[in-house]
């Protein structure tokens, strides 16, 4: 008796298990649909083997500010980005630890507005999450974010296994679904129309603020837990928060923890203060929306960042060195994907 209930307990976890393995497979073809986040997570994600010298962390505030190819063609740097639509800053831990498995980095640049992101919703989770490797630090993060949402067992299932959430995409599915994503040339580089073209309301205007306000306790919470990591694992970071128009509460929430990064020790660069934003260069004209530069903004911030990070950060140039080829095609195809105008100014950033 007690060895045939021996086999069926045997039987039932097997059966468990072997169920469990089959959801989490298919976590590759079902999750969000979502190709510009899985091009740049998979993309950064899959560079050859200790090739990149610093990798930028953080939600859109980085990713339509930065442009990899701009900072290699201005200062011969190379550094992408890691970030999806209003990542929440308690991911951010994750992301270093997926980076460094095959990068030997020599810092990371976090981008602080991801801390100060009040609302988030299911997409902003599956964003980062659908797309990362299936591994341990996965599972890792999807604990930590689910625990940030305060999600209840229930509700954090569709995290750890899309497609309970997602089978209804079962007759879209296509070929790409099942394949990493495409590399597009350019390094994970931003070039949509909107963001190519559009121009922000001239009404609109650059607010200076310098209260400091008090975020969200588990915001706060989370980027202390970042900082420890960072100190006990001799990770070098600078911490950034790009520019805002109006959002003055937001300002002076970044002002919090910007104040919190430096008194720990950490690097800050604040480009909503005056003096940053003026000796950027930065006009209204170079705003896509209140919170986001369009190509010519982004061209000057990544300009002046990428100088910035040379010189206070000894990141070397790295032109002309061997495995770096696919960095000068990538500033061609770059060229090619932003129009004449815009490449113009990306000349006229890179000293040509």
């Amino acid at each position: 008796m007690k060895g045939q209930r021996r086999k069926n307990i045997i039987r039932i976890a097997a059966f468990v298990l072997a169920l469990t393995a089959a959801l989490w497979l298919l976590c590759i073809p079902f999750g969000v649909d979502t190709s510009m986040s899985k091009r740049i997570v998979q993309g950064v994600l899959s560079q050859p083997e200790d090739t990149l010298q610093a990798v930028y962390i953080g939600n859109s505030g980085v990713y339509r500010f930065w442009q990899p190819a701009a900072a290699w063609d201005c200062e011969g740097i190379a550094v992408m980005n890691l970030a999806t639509a209003s990542m929440p800053g308690a991911a951010t831990q994750y992301l270093m630890e997926e980076t460094l498995k095959t990068q030997d980095v020599d810092m990371f640049v976090v981008d602080l507005r991801a801390y100060t992101d009040s609302e988030l919703n299911e997409a902003n989770l599956h964003n980062i999450i659908d797309y990362m490797p299936l591994d341990l630090t996965r599972l890792r993060l999807v604990t930590r974010l689910c625990a940030y949402q305060r999600y209840w067992p229930y509700e954090a299932l569709e995290y750890y296994f899309p497609v309970l959430r997602f089978h209804a995409r079962w007759s879209e599915l296509e070929k790409e679904d099942f394949l990493p994503a495409e590399d597009d040339g350019t390094k994970c580089s931003y070039y949509t129309s909107s963001f190519l073209n559009n121009v922000q309301d001239e009404q609109d205007y650059f607010a200076v603020s310098d209260v400091r306000t008090e975020p969200q306790k588990r915001a706060v919470r989370a980027f202390e837990q970042l900082m420890d990591y960072c100190e006990e694992n001799d990770i070098t970071v600078l911490f950034v928060a790009a520019p805002l128009l109006a959002h003055v509460n937001q300002k002076e929430r970044l002002n919090w923890f910007a104040d919190m990064a430096r008194e720990r020790g950490f690097g800050v660069v604040n480009f909503n203060e005056r003096a940053v934003y003026d000796d950027v260069g930065l006009t209204l004209s170079d705003f896509m929306d209140n919170t986001h530069t369009n190509i010519y903004g982004s061209i000057k911030f990544t300009r002046w960042l990428a100088a910035y990070l040379a010189d206070h950060y000894a990141l070397d140039n790295r032109r002309g060195v061997p495995g770096y080829e696919d960095w000068d095609a990538a500033v061609d195809i770059y060229r090619e994907k932003i129009g004449d105008k815009a490449a113009a100014a990306l000349d006229a950033a890179a000293g040509r």
